[in-house]
């Protein structure tokens, strides 16, 4: 019955809308997903902190609608971050990033203000220490000025 009612080439058309609708969906999921990523690098370098990987999650929960307290957030975007802080620690932490609805119903009066909300905050390990590279001639000067010269082998 559909194919008596609808031809070929306009169901193809009407295929071709549908999948060019959900590319630019997820292309505009991508891009805020970017932009908050980088927000997320931004609030880490601010405290010092230096990021090692920050990864979107993409289906971290289904629902983009988060309630946090008595607001609801709109649109929040997970990621799960790798990071060390200045004592050398590895930290892995997951975070929301969002707006509020009042943000989203006026955002002329919030200034498009991000909120970062951090799940949860774990440390999984410690930076190496840095190699130090050292060259032969410094080595062999240092060893010949603490080296006493009487008790030296092969006098």
């Amino acid at each position: 019955m559909f194919g008596d009612t609808v031809d070929f080439e306009t169901a193809q058309l009407l295929a071709a809308f549908a999948v060019s609708i959900l590319g630019a969906v997820f292309s505009w999921r991508f891009l805020i997903a970017m932009f908050r990523r980088a927000a997320v690098k931004r609030y880490l370098w601010q405290r010092g902190w230096e990021p090692i990987k920050v990864r979107w999650l993409i289906f971290a929960w289904w629902c983009p609608w988060i309630p946090v307290g008595p607001s609801v957030w709109v649109l929040a975007t997970a990621f799960r971050v790798i990071y060390s802080d200045p004592n050398r620690l590895i930290h892995k932490a997951y975070c929301w990033v969002g707006y509020d609805v009042g943000v989203v119903v006026a955002p002329i009066f919030s200034g498009f203000s991000r909120r970062i909300e951090w799940v949860k905050d774990e440390i999984i390990g410690e930076l190496p220490l840095p190699e130090v590279w050292v060259s032969d001639e410094v080595v062999i000067k240092k060893l010949k000025e603490n080296s006493p010269t009487d008790n030296s082998p092969g006098q």
